[in-house]
């Protein structure tokens, strides 16, 4: 019952995380239990230039792992988090076309492929 007369918190004010006291925004410590306090902004999702939330951008550098990766890495220099991603992508990209290569040298250039059941190779020309 207690909980249903507090008051919610104003445009100024938050939670506090740990007692669920009311603060002012730009507090660092709650004053009840004098827990370290988020900075007020990381409420909201940080965005940047392309206007996506970090996490989602982080994601879509995966996609088409060195292209997207590249494109990320030149539009979204604010963001520490997604240029790490894209970086990462990026070097992904480059270990895959890497073991293809390798596979391909070691197969000796033929391309495995299953045909009626019974595996064949065909030579790259």
């Amino acid at each position: 019952m207690a909980d249903e007369s507090r008051r919610q918190p104003n445009e100024a004010e938050r939670c506090c995380s740990e007692c669920g006291e009311i603060v002012s925004k730009p507090a660092a410590v709650c004053e009840n239990c004098r827990a370290q306090l988020n900075p007020a902004s990381s409420s909201q999702p940080i965005q940047s230039g392309t206007g996506l939330n970090p996490n989602v951008a982080a994601a879509l550098c995966y996609l088409l792992t060195w292209i997207t990766g590249i494109i990320f890495l030149l539009i979204k220099k604010d963001s520490e988090y997604v240029r790490f991603h894209a970086k990462q992508a990026i070097a992904f990209g480059i270990a895959v076309f890497v073991v293809w290569i390798a596979f391909s040298i070691v197969n000796g250039g033929a391309i495995m492929y299953r045909k009626g059941g019974e595996i064949k190779a065909a030579m790259a020309v």
